[in-house]
């Protein structure tokens, strides 16, 4: 049960992140026009750090919320209830 409040956690806190990175698009952009300095490398590269935690706590999100599967011994007790 803690984990899928974890996950749903997880995946709320992925999506505020995914949106503030849908934010910086327009900054990231506008780096590359001016002069490129260290500032803009490190930013780019903080974004992106950034845009790859979101996806991460996305997927740990969705495989902490997700239902177990039920096993079944072979194909033929597909579709049979136990």
């Amino acid at each position: 049960m803690i984990k899928k409040i974890f996950g749903a956690f997880f995946i709320l806190i992925s999506i505020f992140l995914g949106l503030g990175f849908l934010m910086q698009i327009p900054t990231i952009i506008g780096t590359f026009s001016n002069n490129f300095t260290g500032y803009s490398f490190g930013y780019i590269f903080g974004s992106l750090l950034i845009l790859g935690i979101a996806i991460l706590l996305f997927k740990l999100g969705l495989k902490w919320t997700r239902k177990n599967p039920n096993p079944t011994d072979n194909i033929n007790n597909i579709g049979i209830n136990k």
